[in-house]
């Protein structure tokens, strides 16, 4: 039997189509072949076929597998104790068929066989025939999974690009570039290819009027001007170099092993669809070269380096220009200049949109320096954060140090790390970082290197750190990314109703996205139903939730890593009135500190105040049973937060 997904749902036997009667059925077919061999929940297939779901839902449920067994055979839909499983064979389903060749593809594309990249790659492609379920109705956690699937084929189509590119086809590549970017305009790392292409034909003169095309696009439809490697390439076609970024370097031999102290780091290469997990680390080219080419890091043959470079097109940065603007001021500066730091730490509380402002500075520093940039999740917000000793052995592999030629402790790690930086200029990027600690021993030491970090908690437990917090967007900035999510014209029709959304979201980004999406994935959806939705606080956390994404999700996190005292405190400032300021005198020291610096405590006149859904958040534990590490002796407070210390001892702490 065989499934395709990959545009309108088709289902097909040995005797030819398999009819699935029904909008309920088919709806339920999609979702389980969204995540075959995978037991989906009850709850996800309600949400998937219904909007307002009917009291016989769960029976309805039943109904529709019986059917669907009775369509595809007795085996193929298995019950489990929380929900279905769809079973299928090797070869049957277009959506794993496409996973295995893509997944083959950048292998070979990482192992430097362009021939085979493009032969594989373009099977992979192949296999699209239009939008993923096409026509169909399906719920957000659905719309999700269909999100990050248009993705992987992007990644697929950018990665087959680079390996047509290698082979020289470039006049083949023309077309498709034309038609990817009718799809997506504000990619800009195809205009960059759609640049190269041209330029590799000798139509220069074309190549530079489609810079102008991005341009003002770009300009448009972001108020942006093009990335630094855009203009790269823009700078190289206009000085005639045969090198361009994003040409083909990842079918370039790479260097030897040993790069001796002083040199320029080597070109970068890295996976389009990989930037900005955690796995991502290396060197990329500091003038923005690094190619990107879906598939992640490559590896020489001697030392196993690696390489990467942060994601080209930073989407998603609004009302972030002060920041902006002080963080690349204060990297370009000299640390003893007025404003010039060698280390600057962003932070702020989850979901504040660190890592967005992050990449944005780092590209926009890039071109400052000319030795390349080392970049690396440390995972600190997690429950098992990345260790040191891995992240410097990750490092000394792109410096060329191979891991048999590698000191076994941190510190003689740490030493041979900053010898291999002195004398060069190199951007260190940092996301997620714990505390002070995790960083303390990646920092280059004295030099023209810098740092670039970004954490929830406030690094102040390191010398000559410049701190940048990342707070809630203004209410215009919240206004201004819905509007980018939904349309300007959806917004503009419902003003109030997209005013009502941004306050619900306090400011917060990640919110605002999730909110921003929902709507945008059910373009039907009159703006007012989830402003209702979200005006009610004791269900606004469970509204602001997307397949895996929630903000509760990540408060969830932040809350983990407070101490049992800090918990109880956020608990019971928590079932204070939002108006009331929280006055937390005279305590054990340091909790108050502790809250804010990990960004939940913000202070205000008169004392300080929970983050808006923080708030939410604990009171929501408390409303579930939850009760404090131990009562407090005075019982529930009303203008005082419970033992923790003086305004005036946290302030210092903090």
């Amino acid at each position: 039997m065989q499934f395709r997904i990959l545009g309108p749902l088709e289902v097909r036997s040995a005797e030819g189509t398999v009819e699935i009667r029904g909008v309920k059925r088919r709806a339920l077919l999609a979702a389980l072949l969204l995540h075959p061999g995978q037991v989906v929940s009850v709850n996800r297939l309600v949400e998937t076929l219904w909007e307002e779901a009917p009291r016989s839902a769960a029976s309805n449920i039943r109904t529709y597998v019986a059917d669907l067994r009775a369509s595809l055979g007795a085996l193929r839909v298995v019950s489990h104790s929380s929900g279905y499983l769809i079973r299928v064979e090797p070869g049957e389903l277009d959506l794993l068929l496409f996973e295995t060749l893509a997944d083959k593809g950048r292998q070979a594309a990482k192992d430097g066989d362009a021939p085979a990249a493009a032969i594989t790659l373009e099977r992979a492609a192949g296999l699209w025939r239009g939008e993923p379920l096409a026509g169909m109705e399906l719920g957000a956690w659905a719309q999700a999974r269909i999100t990050l699937l248009d993705d992987l084929r992007w990644g697929v189509l950018s990665a087959l690009v680079e390996a047509e590119m290698a082979l020289g086809r470039y006049e083949e590549l023309i077309v498709r570039l034309r038609r990817m970017l009718e799809e997506r305009p504000l990619c800009e790392r195809t205009w960059a290819q759609l640049m190269v292409a041209l330029y590799h034909l000798g139509r220069k003169a074309e190549a530079l009027v489609a810079f102008a095309q991005a341009r003002e696009i770009l300009t448009r439809e972001l108020g942006l001007e093009p990335c630094p490697e855009l203009r790269e390439v823009q700078r190289g076609i206009l000085a005639g170099r045969k090198a361009l970024p994003w040409s083909s370097h990842h079918y370039t031999p790479p260097p030897s092993p040993a790069t001796p102290p002083g040199r320029p780091l080597p070109h970068g290469v890295a996976g389009g669809a990989g930037a900005g997990v955690a796995s991502r680390a290396g060197v990329a080219s500091g003038g923005g070269g690094a190619s990107a080419a879906a598939g992640g890091a490559s590896g020489d043959s001697g030392g196993g380096r690696r390489a990467c470079h942060l994601s080209p097109v930073v989407a998603g940065l609004v009302g972030r220009a002060a920041e902006l603007g002080e963080i690349t001021g204060a990297l370009t500066r000299p640390p003893g200049a007025p404003g010039g730091a060698a280390v600057v730490a962003l932070s702020g509380s989850p979901g504040a949109g660190k890592t967005v402002l992050l990449l944005r500075a780092a590209h926009e520093l890039a071109p400052r320096f000319a030795d390349g940039r080392l970049d690396q999740v440390l995972c600190g917000s997690t429950a098992h954060p990345k260790p040191v000793s891995a992240v410097l052995a990750e490092f000394l592999c792109s410096l060329g140090v191979p891991p048999r030629r590698q000191p076994a402790g941190v510190e003689d790690r740490a030493a041979l790390y900053r010898s291999l930086l002195a004398g060069r200029r190199v951007l260190i990027v940092l996301d997620d970082v714990e505390d002070g600690a995790q960083l303390r021993p990646l920092l280059p030491g004295p030099g023209a290197c810098r740092v670039l970090a970004a954490g929830r908690t406030r690094l102040t437990s390191l010398d000559g750190v410049r701190p940048v917090r990342v707070g809630p967007l203004a209410e215009e900035s919240a206004i201004e990314l819905l509007g980018d999510l939904i349309g300007d014209d959806r917004a503009d029709r419902e003003p109030g109703e997209v005013r009502r959304i941004a306050a619900a979201c306090a400011g917060l980004p990640l919110a605002l996205w999730i909110a921003g999406t929902r709507l945008a994935v059910r373009p039907s959806w009159p703006l007012a139903r989830l402003a209702e939705r979200l005006a009610d606080e004791s269900v606004r956390l469970k509204e602001l939730a997307i397949g895996e994404l929630s903000v509760q999700a990540a408060f969830a996190a932040g809350y983990a890593k407070l101490s049992p005292l800090a918990r109880r405190v956020s608990w019971l400032a928590g079932s204070l009135p939002p108006e009331q300021p929280v006055v937390l005198p005279g305590s054990p020291d340091g909790v108050v500190a502790e809250l804010v610096q990990a960004n939940l405590l913000v202070p205000v006149e008169g004392g300080y105040r929970l983050d808006d859904l923080f708030r939410l958040y604990v009171r929501g534990r408390a409303e579930t049973g939850e009760p404090p590490d131990r009562p407090h002796p005075g019982g529930r407070p009303t203008a005082v937060g419970a033992a923790v210390g003086s305004r005036g001892e946290a302030d210092g702490d903090a």
